[in-house]
C-alpha cells in the first residue's frame, strides 16, 4: 500500500495544481507514476499511455478533469469517452492504464481490467445458472473481459446462454470500457455495504475486494474444475468432440446425410415422439429459423465462438444469425446452413433421437 499511497499523492498534487502554471507538468508526472506503478516503464502499455498523455499537450489537465467529472456522481457522462466515437473535441481515454488513474483519483472507483471483468462475468454466470429457465444476460450485468498478455489463461466467462463480450482499448473501446467500469463501481460498492464483511470494510476495503477479483479472474482453469458442474462440462466436451468429427467430414467433402425436421407416423395422423425433436434447422427464410438455431446451439452446449470455429466462420456470425435485433443481423448462405446442420445434428445424434434411448 506504500507505493499506492505515493501514486495517489502524485495524483492529488496534480489535481490541486490544475489551475497553476505547472498544471501540465504535474499532470504528466502523475500519469507517469500511475503507468510506472501499473505496468513498469519498459512495458508497451506504459509507452502507449504516456504517448497519448503527451499528445494532449497543455490540454492534458483539462482532459483528465473531464474524465473524472464524467465518471463521478449518479449520472455519469459515458459519452465523454471515446475520441472518434463521441462529439467531444478532447476526449478522455479509458483502458487498463487509465482505469488505474481514475481508481486512485476518485472515491468508490475500482480498477477494471480484463481480470476483474472476467471475474464479474463468471460470478454473474454462476448466479444466472442457478435461476430456472433464465436465458441471456441483463444489460447492466454484461461485463466485458480480456485475455492476459501472452495467452495460456482461460478468462472467457461465457457458457451456454450467457455470453460476455471482450474489452477493447484505444479510441473505439474507451466508451464501452468506461460504461462497464461504472456498472462495476455501483454493484461492488452496494454489495460491499450490504454484506458488511470485515475483510472488505474500511477505506481500503474496495481495494481488497478488487484484489480478490484480480485473483479470481486471472485464470478459470482451476476454478471451473473445482465446481460441481464437471459432468456438464464433460458432456459439453463430448458433444463438441462429436461436432468436430462431423465438421471434419464436411470440410473433407464427404457427402452428408439428409435428415427431416419431423418424422411422422400414420397412426391417426399423429406425430411420433420423434416429431417433437428438432433434427434439422428450418430453412433460413422460415420465421423460426433464428430461434431454432439458438435452441440447437444451446442444446449442444456450444458458445457463439465454439460454433463458429466448428463451422469455419467468423466468431461474430452466429450472434448475427440468431439475433434479429442485432445491428448487423444477417442469415447464413445455403452452404453455411448445411454446415450448421452438420455440426448441430450429427447422424449419430439424429439416429438416437429417432430410435429412442433403448434402441439396440
Amino acid at each position: 500500500m506504500i507505493a499506492l499511497s505515493a501514486v495517489s499523492a502524485k495524483i492529488k498534487e496534480a489535481i490541486e495544481g490544475e489551475n497553476s502554471f505547472r498544471a501540465y507538468e504535474l499532470a504528466e508526472a502523475a500519469c507517469h507514476e500511475v503507468m510506472k506503478w501499473g505496468f513498469g516503464e519498459r512495458r508497451r502499455a506504459y509507452a502507449a499511455n504516456m504517448r497519448w498523455a503527451k499528445q494532449q499537450e497543455q490540454a492534458l489537465p483539462h482532459v483528465l478533469r473531464m474524465g473524472r467529472e464524467a465518471l463521478a456522481g449518479d449520472n455519469p457522462d459515458i459519452e465523454a469517452f471515446g475520441g472518434g466515437e463521441s462529439g467531444h473535441t478532447l476526449s478522455p481515454r479509458m483502458n487498463a492504464g487509465w482505469t488505474k488513474y481514475y481508481a486512485l483519483a476518485l472515491p468508490n472507483h475500482i480498477i477494471y481490467d480484463g481480470r476483474v471483468g472476467a471475474a464479474l462475468g463468471f460470478l454473474v454466470q454462476r448466479y444466472l445458472a442457478s435461476l430456472p429457465r433464465f436465458a441471456g444476460v441483463p444489460e447492466k450485468l454484461q461485463f466485458l473481459w480480456a485475455n492476459g498478455d501472452g495467452g495460456g489463461t482461460l478468462r472467457d466467462p461465457s457458457t451456454g446462454g450467457q455470453q460476455f463480450g471482450k474489452l477493447y482499448g484505444g479510441r473505439y473501446g474507451s466508451r464501452s470500457w468506461a460504461r462497464v467500469n461504472v456498472w462495476a463501481n455501483w454493484i461492488l460498492s452496494a454489495a460491499r455495504d450490504k454484506a458488511g464483511a470485515e475483510w472488505c470494510a474500511g477505506p481500503d476495503g474496495l481495494r481488497r475486494l478488487e484484489a480478490a477479483l484480480f485473483m479470481l479472474g486471472y485464470d478459470f482453469h482451476r476454478v471451473r474444475d473445482s465446481h460441481s458442474d464437471r459432468g456438464a462440462d464433460a458432456l459439453h466436451r463430448r458433444r463438441r468432440s462429436t461436432s468436430e468429427s462431423r465438421i471434419t467430414a464436411v470440410r473433407s467433402g464427404v457427402p452428408q446425410e439428409k435428415s427431416q425436421l419431423h418424422t411422422e407416423t400414420s397412426q391417426g395422423g399423429r406425430s411420433s415422439p420423434a416429431a417433437s425433436a428438432q433434427t434439422r434447422l428450418p430453412d433460413v427464410t422460415a420465421p423460426d429459423f433464428r430461434s431454432a438455431l439458438q435452441e440447437a446451439r444451446l442444446a449442444a452446449g456450444l458458445t457463439y465462438s465454439a460454433l463458429a470455429r466448428l463451422v469455419g466462420i467468423h466468431t461474430v456470425m452466429p450472434s448475427r444469425y440468431e439475433n434479429a435485433t442485432h445491428s448487423n443481423a444477417t442469415l447464413p448462405s445455403k452452404e453455411i446452413w448445411q454446415k450448421l446442420n452438420a455440426v448441430l445434428f450429427p447422424p449419430g445424434i439424429n439416429s438416437a433421437r429417432l430410435d429412442g434411448p433403448n434402441a439396440s
